[in-house]
């Protein structure tokens, strides 16, 4: 048992390296089953669909993973805003960004996002495919679906 901030917790002490490493770990009502959540319902995806979603892991991934690449820009505004504080200086809460548009079709949402991945050469050498047929709207596809 761990106590921290007037609370007892359960922790895992384990062998890391040249030192030790402390786990909390959660007592068993805290843990829920797999039973207990709502999983949706069972999902059937397209080839395209499954092609894009591979097609963007493999743009996003990398062979190791680099902590140092990083910055956590939340703690960096914080301490600009105690800098000005104890400088003195008036701090101004600055308004809230205006809320994001709802996604609506996800392989639009996931070829735009493939797009403005793509280098400029793969971007133009995919503009020189041949013309597909243009997808139906959203609600032309989801009236036949509910079919």
């Amino acid at each position: 048992m761990f106590a921290t901030r007037g609370r007892q917790q359960m922790v895992l002490l384990r062998q890391s390296r040249d030192g030790l490493m402390l786990h909390g770990l959660y007592y068993a009502d805290e843990v829920r089953g797999l039973e207990d959540i709502d999983l949706g319902e069972a999902v059937t995806l397209r080839p395209n669909e499954l092609e894009l979603a591979v097609q963007l892991i493999k743009q996003l991934a990398t062979e190791s993973f680099e902590p140092g690449k990083y910055e956590d820009g939340y703690r960096k505004k914080v301490l600009e805003v105690v800098q000005q504080k104890v400088a003195g200086e008036e701090v101004v809460v600055g308004a809230a960004p205006p809320p994001r548009a709802q996604v609506i079709d996800i392989m639009e949402a996931l070829k735009a996002s493939l797009a403005e991945r793509r280098p400029p050469a793969a971007a133009a050498a995919g503009a020189r495919k041949p013309a597909q047929a243009k997808s139906r709207p959203a609600a032309a596809r989801k009236s036949t679906r509910a079919k």
